[in-house]
């Protein structure tokens, strides 16, 4: 699996492209790829570390918050997180 970094220097170089040929990386259309790099490069999304991820959500104040964020975690391991304000959380 590839590291936070490997995947944060991917996205700052992911080609522009329409494509809907899925990319193994994100396992996400390869156009959708591009789109959140631009979400991560303009602060509208944000990348993350696993063990970053796990500090933001114990560090949460807001159990509600906490409880859902926790739920949501994928049973299978991930490495990195891309927070997507107000539309999503993407495990890879």
């Amino acid at each position: 699996m590839p590291t936070r970094d490997e995947i944060e220097k991917n996205l700052q170089n992911y080609p522009k492209t329409h494509s809907t040929v899925m990319d193994n990386v994100f396992g996400m259309f390869k156009s959708d790829v591009y789109s959140l790099s631009k979400d991560v490069q303009h602060n509208e999304a944000y990348l993350y570390s696993r063990d970053e991820w796990l500090d933001f959500i114990n560090e949460q104040a807001d159990k509600t918050l906490k409880d859902e964020l926790l739920k949501d975690l994928p049973m299978n391991d991930f490495d990195a997180v891309i927070d997507k304000v107000g539309s999503g959380t993407y495990y890879i």
